[in-house]
């Protein structure tokens, strides 16, 4: 399972159901590995909230104002208020981190997602890319000198790989040593957990040169609301991402609403608990699949017998997307699964037991 270069991104439904003549409702799409379930929102108190609001300007002036959503935060992930800044996305701080941060080097720990291979090259004259276990993480990061930027993607897309805070922990010590920046991706991790003991939130107080980049749009299948939060004990963070409006009044009044439905929680870990396991094991059972590799989240890596390209093809007449990997680096014939629900997920298995099994069987 080699890898190569590539920069794409999921998700791309809208341009999907226009160019093939769908509702957007009949689209299934399994390339963006979005909860399939949404938190408890009450659009009529929303929009009435909204109507009040809007013909204001949003508290949020810029990345040190104060916002409602700071505790609701904090409680969420259990951390300290100020450990938080608000940002309009996770791609939009990655740019604005290595735009004010101009590190001298970058080291990417791959899989990993494309924008940060965007931003190191926009922004930093050394980049490179690894990959390999934590235990070698530390051999790629001797030498660099201070301020640079290495960055973790945890757990990693499109493999769905784990790694526990004390395999992280020797990283963490041997960047605030060296006044180098560890950038730690957790955006998928609250489909493992929201308990802090797998989060490298615990080190933040102890390694204030620790980044840790929290995506919202994942777990709380949000990707039309443009908000993301960093948490670190660092204060000079803020002024890394400098925003003037950083959130609008709409982003705010959804995730407040979104962040207060507790049950949202204890319901994805059920859906995932109760549908991944019969999903792996039936995409086992297809000809056309030669492996579905271990992941810890809410997607799977799989390896078909054919190019990626013929399955979408063939899925395209289902109006169903999958995510090719290529993108990611690797080979022509892995792609990344999202679990949806139930019905969804057996559409698609019925969708991919109509494949020929010819032409392609001898593929790899």
């Amino acid at each position: 399972m080699s890898r190569r270069n590539g920069h794409m991104h999921g998700g791309q439904a809208l341009g999907f159901a226009e160019q093939h003549n769908l509702a957007l409702a009949e689209v299934l799409d399994f390339s963006a590995s979005i909860n399939p379930l949404s938190p408890q929102i009450d659009w009529l108190q929303l929009c009435n909230d909204a109507k009040t609001q809007i013909i204001h300007y949003p508290q949020e002036f810029d990345s040190h104002s104060r916002s409602l959503l700071h505790p609701l935060l904090a409680e969420t992930f259990s951390i300290k208020e100020d450990n938080i800044t608000l940002c309009n996305g996770i791609s939009q701080a990655i740019q604005q981190l290595f735009a004010s941060i101009k590190p001298p080097e970058t080291r990417l720990f791959t899989p990993i997602y494309s924008e940060y291979q965007k931003a190191a090259q926009a922004y930093c004259n050394d980049v490179r890319e690894f990959r390999g276990a934590p235990q070698t993480w530390l051999q790629q990061a001797q030498k660099l000198t201070a301020n640079s930027i290495i960055v973790v993607v945890n757990p990693s897309t499109p493999d769905g790989h784990y790694y526990s805070v004390q395999q992280l922990l020797p990283l963490c010590e041997y960047c605030q040593r060296h006044a180098i920046w560890l950038l730690v991706d957790e955006s998928f991790l609250p489909f493992i957990s929201l308990e802090k003991k797998f989060s490298a939130r615990q080190l933040l107080t102890a390694f204030p040169h620790l980044i840790i980049l929290q995506s919202l749009t994942k777990f709380y299948a949000c990707p039309g609301i443009r908000i993301g939060a960093l948490f670190s004990s660092n204060r000079k963070v803020t002024d890394l991402i400098p925003q003037t409006w950083s959130l609008s009044t709409i982003d705010r009044l959804w995730l407040q609403q979104a962040l207060q439905d507790n049950n949202h929680i204890i319901k994805t870990q059920q859906w995932l608990l109760a549908t991944k396991a019969a999903f792996i094991e039936n995409l086992q059972r297809l000809d056309c699949i030669h492996e579905v590799f271990p992941s810890s989240v809410n997607f799977v890596l799989v390896e078909f017998d054919r190019p990626i390209s013929a399955v979408q093809e063939h899925l395209n007449a289902y109006g169903m997307l999958i995510r090719n990997a290529q993108n990611f680096g690797y080979d022509a014939n892995i792609a990344r699964i999202g679990i949806k629900l139930e019905s969804a997920n057996h559409r698609l298995l019925q969708a991919l037991q109509q494949i020929p099994t010819t032409h392609f069987e001898n593929a790899s």
